[in-house]
Parts: C-alpha cells; sequence; structure tokens
C-alpha cells in the first residue's frame, strides 16, 4: 500500500484488507486508479493532496461491501482512522487533556488542509460539550462529514479517556448553510 496517496485512504484499504482480504483490496486500488489515475498513486501524502471524491469513493465501496446502512458505515471508517492517526494527534495537539481542549484545537488543524476545506470554528464550548462549525467547503460528501464527526470523536475519546458522542445537526449535504458538528460527553 505504500504506492497509495493519504494516511486516511491507507487506513481506508487496512479496514477493506482486514475485514474482507487482500483480493478485494486489490479492487478497491484498481476502482481508484481507474477513476482518479495519477492521482491515486504515489508517495503517501496527507488528505490535503488528494481530492475528497477519492475518500467518499471509498468509502461508497466500503459501504457496499459492509452491508451496513451509509452512516454506520462511514462512522465506523472515521472512528477506524482516528485510532490509526493516534500517534500524529498526540504530538499535534500537544497538552490537550479533555475534550474541550482537544476540540479548542481543531480549527488550527483545520487550517492545514488548505485546498478548500472551507473555514472552522468552535461555535460552543462548555464543560460537558462543543460544537464546530464549518462553512465556505469547495466540496463536501455525506460519506466524508459523518466520518469526520465520527473522527473527531474518537480521537477526543482516546486523548481525554471519556465516551464523546459526535453528530452532525447541520449539513451542506442536506442543503444547510453549513456543517455543524456537535460533541457531547
Amino acid at each position: 500500500m505504500a504506492e497509495i496517496k493519504g494516511t486516511t485512504i491507507q487506513s481506508r484499504l487496512e479496514h477493506i484488507r482486514d475485514n474482507y482480504g487482500r483480493e478485494k483490496e486489490s479492487e478497491a486500488v484498481s476502482l481508484l486508479k481507474k477513476k482518479f489515475g495519477n492521482d491515486a498513486g504515489g508517495i503517501i501524502l496527507p488528505m490535503s493532496w488528494y481530492a475528497l471524491a477519492m475518500d467518499d469513493s471509498l468509502c461508497l465501496y466500503i459501504k457496499e461491501l459492509s452491508g451496513l446502512p451509509g452512516e454506520s458505515a462511514y462512522q465506523e471508517l472515521g472512528r477506524r482512522s482516528a485510532a490509526s492517526h493516534m500517534k500524529f494527534f498526540k504530538v499535534a495537539l500537544g497538552a490537550a487533556k479533555t475534550p474541550c481542549e482537544v476540540i479548542e484545537k481543531m480549527p488550527i488543524l483545520h487550517k492545514s488542509y488548505v485546498r478548500g476545506f472551507g473555514e472552522m470554528i468552535v461555535s460552543e464550548s462548555s464543560p460537558n460539550h462543543s460544537i464546530l462549525k464549518i462553512s465556505g467547503h469547495r466540496e463536501t460528501f455525506r460519506s466524508v462529514c459523518s466520518s469526520n464527526v465520527a473522527y473527531i470523536a474518537e480521537m477526543c475519546g482516546l486523548i481525554a479517556g471519556v465516551k464523546v458522542r459526535g453528530s452532525e445537526p447541520r449539513c451542506l449535504c442536506r442543503r444547510d448553510t453549513c456543517c455543524e458538528y456537535r460533541f457531547e460527553w
């Protein structure tokens, strides 16, 4: 898999291999290369280097394989990616120990992806919940939003050692004016 760009894409492919076998993993890689050509191969790079449509295609493929409803499949992928990226987040988030502290740093991390993800702000924060709002994206997909909510909730929970629940009451994909991620613990 070293020829595939993106740690998130890699974690999706690992999920396929671990749950459905190497044949399905090879099928998924072929699907990506056929649909996205040269953008699908190369050195490992962060998600800012590939179109979100590539992640969406892989999420849809995994949803088909799993037989799970879309939201459930996408959330499982978000949790898995967060767990596989924990080493990075422990460094990137520094001294953050509570879900609030982790979420307060998310807009800074979000800005590092400079390819049209829109602006992220913490719109509300209290000792037991926080809300992130993202507006102005150039591209978005339900699979990406659902997995992002699960990803952030899982990351917060792993760092803080508490159960964090995430939801998305508003989403650009549902024609709302922004994506709103709500987290409670």
